[in-house]
């Protein structure tokens, strides 16, 4: 287990779409949000005993897309695609979501 480093402060939300950027403190976003813990051998975990590396989520971008897989507005699209990054661009985790 290592010691959680310190999280840079914010977070970028960025919506691809629409170009839109914010940013959120990271203490309001839920901690499993903050932060992606990594096992010895590099892989996700979510229990803190396992975790060697704690790696601040620094950015988010939010795709949503149409059936043809084209960008578009939340109510036509049918897909939403999560990813979320550390610093340096490093793609962390990303979560894709359809409409039943």
């Amino acid at each position: 287990m290592t010691t959680k480093p310190s999280h840079p402060g914010t977070i970028k939300m960025i919506d691809v779409y629409d170009k839109s950027v914010r940013e959120v403190p990271f203490q309001s976003v839920p901690p499993r949000e903050q932060f992606v813990m990594l096992d010895k051998d590099g892989i996700e975990t979510n229990d803190p005993k396992l975790a060697v590396q704690h790696i601040p989520i620094v950015q988010v971008r939010v795709l949503k897309l149409d059936a043809t897989g084209a960008l578009a507005p939340a109510d036509r699209a049918v897909q939403m695609q999560i990813l979320q990054y550390g610093p340096n661009d490093r793609l962390l985790r990303s979560t894709t979501m359809t409409k039943d």
